[in-house]
C-alpha cells in the first residue's frame, strides 16, 4: 500500500490521501474475509495517522469502525475462514483495542484504558489456536 510508504516517508498529508481512497475502494469491494481485514486494516491505519494529527475524535471513531469490521471477519473466520484468519482476527482486534485504550491514557479516561488494553492482552494461545479468553 503507498500510503505506508508515505507514512515511513514522512508523507502524512499524502498517505491521509491515499488512505481515503483506498477506504473508499475497499468499502465497495467487500466481498470475501481477506477484503473485511483490508478494510478493517485501512481503518485502523487511518486512526493511527488522525491521531498523530491530532484528531482523537476522529482517531477514536475509525479505531472503533475498524474494531466493528474485525469482529466480522472474526465471525466469518469461525465458520468459513482457516486457522491463520482466526489468529490474524484475533491480534487485529488485540492491536486496535490497544490503540482505544492508549487514546484513553492519554485521555486521562483510566476506567476505559484499563478496559480496554485488558481486552487487549487477553489474546491467548489454546492448542495452536488464538481466541479471546473471558
Amino acid at each position: 500500500m503507498a500510503a505506508i510508504s508515505q507514512i515511513a516517508q514522512g508523507d502524512l498529508e499524502g498517505a491521509k490521501v491515499e488512505l481515503r481512497i483506498a477506504r473508499e475502494l475497499s468499502e465497495k469491494n467487500k466481498e470475501t474475509i481477506s477484503d473485511y481485514r483490508q478494510l478493517a486494516e485501512i481503518l485502523n491505519t487511518m486512526g493511527c495517522l488522525s491521531f498523530e494529527f491530532g484528531q482523537i475524535k476522529e482517531a477514536k471513531d475509525f479505531f472503533q469502525k475498524s474494531l466493528t469490521v474485525q469482529e466480522i471477519v472474526s465471525e466469518k473466520s469461525l465458520y468459513a475462514g482457516s486457522k491463520f484468519s482466526c489468529q490474524s482476527a484475533a491480534l487485529n482486534m488485540s492491536i486496535t483495542r490497544a490503540n482505544i485504550g492508549f487514546i484513553a491514557l492519554t485521555e486521562k479516561n483510566v476506567s476505559l484504558c484499563v478496559e480496554s488494553l485488558e481486552l487487549a492482552v487477553r489474546v491467548s494461545s489454546y492448542n495452536g489456536r488464538y481466541h479471546m479468553t473471558e
